[in-house]
């Protein structure tokens, strides 16, 4: 990656909020290092996330080789992010980000499902971004990616994976509204249950 193309989102103060689990459920945390980050794809203006956030994730026994995972709304608080326009951009989640971590013959996949509200530095309204995760290959839609994002399955000794997406960067968005933007969270996933480690 082209270091000069890099704008970091130094000095980012994250706070996490505990949530009530369930009687089955397992306390997780995906932490993110510091190959998590978003690029435009039309300018390749890339923006890094801080290195160290920590995500709490509730996983819960669906099935046999089958987890839903469930990240509460109010479980992430981000400190503005800045943008390479120079404006400060504020995320939250609108509601929970759901998905499943399902052990295949090729190991063990994830996807999950977020929807997201942004709000630019002097904007009146958030907007909205509906993300879908994968540690598959992202599908392009039609967006014009330059090259469809892969990701990388969980490593169940290490917790390590990639989950990747694809969307369209919407109208009144701080940075070059209307381009495909992939987005790449890399980390690891602490205490799973034991039944997804210890096979």
């Amino acid at each position: 990656m082209d270091r000069d193309r890099v704008v970091r989102a130094g000095g980012a103060c994250v706070v996490f909020v505990a949530t009530l689990l369930s009687v089955d459920a397992t306390a997780a945390t995906l932490q993110l290092d510091s190959y998590s980050h978003f690029v435009f794809e039309g300018s390749r203006q890339v923006v890094t996330l801080p290195a160290g956030i920590e995500i709490p994730v509730r996983v819960e026994t669906v099935a046999t080789s089958e987890w839903a995972l469930t990240i509460d709304a109010g479980s992430l608080r981000l400190a503005p992010i800045e943008y390479p326009s120079g404006r400060a951009v504020k995320w939250r989640l609108a509601g929970p980000a759901r998905g499943r971590l399902v052990r295949g013959e090729e190991g063990l996949s994830c996807t999950l499902h977020a929807t997201f509200l942004a709000r630019v530095e002097g904007n009146p309204s958030d907007i909205r971004f509906d993300v879908s995760f994968t540690t598959e290959r992202a599908e392009r839609r039609n967006i014009g990616l330059v090259a469809e994002p892969e990701g990388v399955r969980l490593d169940p000794a290490s917790g390590s994976l990639q989950l990747v997406a694809a969307v369209t960067n919407p109208a009144g968005a701080a940075t070059a509204p209307g381009q495909p933007v992939s987005v790449i969270l890399s980390g690891r996933l602490h205490g799973l249950p034991q039944e997804v480690v210890g096979r």
